[in-house]
């Protein structure tokens, strides 16, 4: 993201997106990383559970959830059984039309997981198959772009037809028990959730776990035959009660939804300390599960990413970030680099799997450009030490070193000052403002520093504008140089 980007003064109540009118913030899209896994599922082919067959006799294994998606011949209930789980292409269907029959339904397949076309050097006759097989399937529709075959809407790949498979074709069932009526039930693939979340991998990984101990503990051949047939034909029955994380089945049906579709629909974040309704149903302190935050309109961005971490769902992650990063400025990179920070942390090592820091980065870089706007504002008084210092480190902020040290040392004895409101030395009736007052008073000029800079301060050439860019992010601090003194040297 460019500096202007950055610096743009884009309300951050606008919509994001018209996709979802209703919808405040915009949609987080991660169909491409959807698309992507299916690619892998393709290529893997163990989890199959369809075949198409060619009129040359090639057979090709699928996931029926795939097909059912992305193909109105396989959404209906009959699902084209004619021949058990098979599904052959005739040569009626084709029209005695020339070209390789059977490489043109490779390239359906391939086109039906992941969106991809046929290159523009492919045989003209096979190209001309490759539509009249799309079509006859009901497919995605197509067009022409520059002489080569394309989707007619890029923005269209999903699942979502996938959601309403019969239950007799689904492998996982999925149950929210809530209180009162809130009790739901979805039926699913299994390899479709397990492929991206590390929550559903997991389970059905236990799952197998156990069947495999079921079979191996019985010795009759004959009785074992007969019991790994019922196993293998039961469905894997996953029940999830009501947490902070999932408050509601609205919020769970989103994230299946997301599954299917690769989108996610958010809402306008909270500010720090906004516990106010607004337009919404209802308040609360800002926390995952809050009322207002279990709508099916869609999920605040800090819930989602609670949400992605739950589940385990790297590409929610990363689309809820880039969503945000259209929105950092000067008035809300504060309120962002906070929940960056409460997803990522350079000593938080388990949190890399999922991300954060592409929100944590742009909201530095947003920080450092903006310094003197951003640090006159009121929730700057209040930024937490480790953020600071990360903008210090990074070296970017093109300010005198006069003016800094100022703005440091109101920061400086804003905390001590709530460090003393805080502690023994002060009564309990004590307000804010007398604490401010009388730590002001210890210590207020540069000659003699607030104590909470003495660890913080690095040499006097970061804060020296011609010299900013000699250091990187992540250059360690350099203390005991003489103490304060050295370090203004």
């Amino acid at each position: 993201m460019n500096p202007d980007q950055l610096r743009s003064r884009m309300n951050p109540t606008e919509l994001h997106s018209a996709e979802k009118p209703n919808t405040e913030l915009g949609i987080a899209d991660g169909s491409a990383s959807l698309r992507c896994e299916l690619r892998k599922l393709r290529r893997g082919e163990e989890s199959t559970d369809f075949t198409i067959r060619g009129t040359g006799g090639r057979e090709i294994p699928c996931h029926l959830f795939v097909l059912a998606g992305r193909c109105a011949r396989f959404a209906g209930p009959d699902l084209a059984r004619a021949e058990g789980r098979t599904y052959v292409l005739d040569e009626l269907t084709l029209g005695g039309l020339a070209g390789d029959a059977d490489a043109a339904l490779g390239h359906v397949v391939d086109f039906l997981y992941s969106d991809e076309t046929p290159d523009v050097d492919t045989d003209p006759g096979t190209l001309v198959l490759f539509g009249k097989i799309c079509s006859a399937l009901g497919g995605p529709p197509l067009a022409m772009s520059g002489g080569q075959i394309v989707p007619a809407s890029r923005s269209s790949f999903s699942l979502e037809p996938a959601l309403h498979l019969p239950e007799s074709e689904a492998d996982l069932v999925v149950r929210f028990v809530g209180p009162g009526d809130d009790q739901r039930q979805w039926f699913l693939s299994s390899a479709l959730c397990s492929c991206q979340s590390t929550f559903f991998k997991g389970f059905l990984s236990h799952e197998r776990t156990q069947r495999g101990r079921k079979l191996g503990a019985d010795d009759d051949a004959e009785a074992k035959t007969e019991a790994e047939a019922e196993l293998l034909g039961s469905r894997n029955m996953l029940t999830i009660e009501p947490s902070s994380v999932l408050p509601s089945s609205s919020t769970l049906d989103l994230v299946i939804r997301f599954l299917h579709t690769g989108r996610m629909p958010l809402r306008r974040p909270k500010k720090a300390g906004d516990g106010s309704a607004e337009e919404d149903h209802g308040g609360g302190d800002g926390g995952a599960g809050d009322d207002d935050d279990n709508d099916d309109r869609g999920l605040r961005p800090e819930h989602a990413l609670e949400v992605a971490r739950y589940f385990g769902i790297p590409h929610l992650f990363v689309a809820v970030e880039h969503v945000l990063m259209d929105f950092v400025t000067a008035e809300t990179v504060l309120d962002l680099w906070l929940l960056a920070d409460n997803f990522y942390r350079p000593d938080a090592a388990d949190q890399y799997f999922l991300g954060g820091d592409l929100l944590f980065e742009t909201c530095l870089d947003c920080f450092c450009s903006n310094w003197t706007e951003v640090t006159r504002s009121e929730a700057f008084l209040s930024m937490p030490k480790r953020l600071l210092l990360e903008a210090l480190v990074c070296g970017n902020i093109d300010e005198s070193r006069e003016s800094m040290m100022r703005t440091l040392i109101l920061w400086a004895n804003h905390q001590q000052a709530l460090t003393f409101q805080n502690s023994s030395a002060f009564s309990q009736e004590a307000t804010a403002t007398d604490a401010a007052s009388k730590a002001a008073a210890l210590e207020v000029d540069i000659m003699g520093l607030p104590r909470i800079l003495i660890d913080m301060l690095p040499p006097v050439t970061l804060f020296n504008a011609r010299n900013k860019r000699q250091l990187t992010r992540k250059t360690p601090l350099m203390r005991g140089l003489g103490g304060v003194g050295g370090g203004l040297a």
